[in-house]
Order: C-alpha cells, then structure tokens, then sequence
C-alpha cells in the first residue's frame, strides 16, 4: 500500500478542509488587511512549568483537541515533522475520550506511518490539504519550514509558534496558546474531552465583560410611564411595526386613550381584569 493510499483510506469519510484552523474564521480572528514586511512571519515564544516532564503525544493531543473544537469537528488533522520525514497525523476525537485516550491514539498512528514511504506534497495535494497546521518537535524541522502558515514547535518547557502575519494576528495566536494551556492541564487532570475548559480568566473576564449592558433607570416609573414619557418626548418616532405598517408613538397614544375610553365606558375600572384577544 502506498502513503497516499495509506492516508487517503484513514481520512476517506472525513472532510478534513473543514478542519484546517486558517478557514475557522467564526473562532479564529483573521487578520484581512496583512502586514506587508520583508519577512511576513513572526514567532511566538512561551515559556509553562505545565510543559515540563509531559510526553510529547500528549502535548499535540491538546493541540488535535484545540482544532478540533475551534472548527466544530469530530476529528484533526496536523502535518507533523521528524528528522525522518513529514506526515500527517490524523485523530478521531469523541467527548467520551480523555487526553491519554487521544496521546494512545496519536502514539498508535506514529508506529503506522513509520516505515511508510511518504511525500507530503503528494498527500496534501490529492486530499487538498495544502493549509494543515504543522507541528513538530524538533528545532532543524522548524527553522526550514517556510512554508506552513502556522507552525508550533513542541519543546520541554515551553511552546514556539512562526505564525503568517498576512493570516493571523498577534492576538489571535497569543489567545490560541491561552486556550492550548487551558485544554493541556485538563487533560493531564484526566478530564474528558466533554469536560474541558477552553477559557482561562482572563478570557472569561473579557467575555462576562460584553454582558455587562446594565443601564440606569427610574424604577419608581412603570411601563405605562415609560410610554407616556416617550409619546412627550418622540411623538413622531416609529413605536411599533407591523408588516407594512408603522405607527408613531403619537399615533400609539392617540389608539390607546381611544381603547382606555371605550374600556371605561363599559364601567370597568382601576384593578379590574379585561381579557386582550
């Protein structure tokens, strides 16, 4: 069996465009205007005592997790490099699955594609992957890939990421490392993938912060009042749409005195029940 066979059955019943982190642009903040330099790549360099003595397997596990979730898939796919050569690793990612399930996983697809045959440029043309994310563990591997508009590098105590400064803004890829920490400690915690935290305070702070829309009011008035100030103050603004129709909040006042009259009229007064059809 060739790679390109090898590749192409295992990833068949997936559709792994939908998973490369540069089209995400719902979660992922593209940058569309670029920055035109000399060198359009920058490096990302962070340094965790979370990394330090945790296996490899399980570092890209929080990486094919984080993919995962921010394009809303069942799965990942990331081109990764060796000494040896460059491959993809795929990985199928259920909720019911914790971190060592995915690292056993990742381990398991290293042992297949060890003694294949492969070329990467074949690979990602057929399956149309030429955007994968990269990752590697080894520094030669990263300082001569020019071509990977994002690429991480795995060390022992920290994370380097050569991020396409045309694609993706600083921010975005300093909150891409935020939410990879968060997922690497839950997974070394053992939570599932289900149970995984994808903010950290900072971020949970900044999006509890758009919720804070409270405004002052009298709340000595009631929604009557409310309407009455408004018939005073904007008699000629639109109050209510209906279809076609728009009436002012002139017009709205001059139908509900209208129905007020008819009601009393009736005899019914202040507290008493009148059913609206």
């Amino acid at each position: 069996m060739t790679s390109l066979e090898f590749f192409s059955n295992a990833i068949k019943e997936t559709e792994v465009d939908s998973m490369l982190i540069s089209d995400s642009t719902e979660i992922i903040e593209m940058n569309s205007k670029g920055i035109n330099t000399d060198d359009p790549f920058l490096t990302i360099v962070r340094e965790t005592e979370a990394h330090k003595g945790v296996a490899s397997a399980k570092k890209i596990a929080a990486w094919m997790v984080l993919f995962a979730k921010f394009t809303n898939s069942k799965d990942a796919i990331v081109q990764f490099s060796d000494s040896k050569s460059t491959f993809p690793i795929y990985c199928e990612i259920d909720d019911s699955m914790t971190g060592n399930d995915i690292a056993n996983s990742i381990s398991e697809w290293l042992d297949k594609v060890d003694n294949l045959s492969i070329d990467i440029e074949e690979i990602k043309r057929e399956l149309e992957l030429q955007d994968m994310p990269a990752i590697t563990c080894d520094r030669s591997c990263f300082d001569e890939d020019k071509d990977s508009k994002l690429i991480i590098l795995i060390n022992e105590a920290s994370i380097e990421i050569r991020y396409d400064t045309a694609t993706y803004t600083g921010n975005t890829i300093d909150r891409v490392m935020r939410v990879y920490e968060c997922i690497l400690t839950d997974i070394l915690a053992g939570k599932s993938i289900s149970g995984i935290n994808l903010l950290d305070e900072k971020m949970r702070e900044e999006l509890d912060s758009f919720h804070d829309n409270r405004l002052g009011y009298d709340d000595s008035k009631n929604v009557v009042d409310f309407i009455e100030e408004s018939i005073r103050k904007y008699p000629e603004r639109t109050a209510v749409v209906y279809k076609d129709r728009r009436i002012s909040y002139k017009e709205l006042g001059a139908i509900t005195d209208n129905i007020a009259s008819y009601i009393h009229s009736l005899g019914i007064g202040r507290e008493d029940v009148v059913s609206i059809l």
